[in-house]
């Protein structure tokens, strides 16, 4: 995860992305249920992204995972079902469809006034 050089720097002193590849560690190490990630997308390099989500789907064989994000089209690679919601409501559960990969379309049109 390309942290090895960062391990004597402060905290304070690392970028946002480096600081996220730090918390998520723990979730490659021990074994949970549940896996809740909040935006674990964003502010992370693309070798990182790529990484992050092989991760995902070898985990997801024995746990489950609860991922908040606003990048639609990986939750499409990702999940299996994705629950839109609008301002703090669940307004649908859509099973994705990994063969087509509509879904981004599919939210758009229906939930975003664009």
């Amino acid at each position: 995860m390309e942290i090895e050089d960062k391990r004597d720097k402060a905290i304070e002193e690392l970028s946002l992305g480096m600081k996220k590849k730090i918390t998520l560690l723990p979730m490659l190490v021990n074994e949970y249920d549940l896996i809740i990630l909040d935006e674990p997308f964003n502010s992370i390099d693309i070798n990182y992204i790529y990484n992050l989500k092989k991760i995902i789907r070898e985990k997801s064989k024995r746990c489950t995972f609860l991922i908040s994000s606003h990048i639609i089209d990986t939750l499409n690679d990702l999940c299996s079902k994705v629950v839109v919601m609008k301002n703090g409501s669940v307004v649908n559960v859509i099973e994705t469809d990994k063969q087509t990969g509509k879904l981004e379309e599919q939210i758009i049109e229906k939930y975003i006034n664009v």
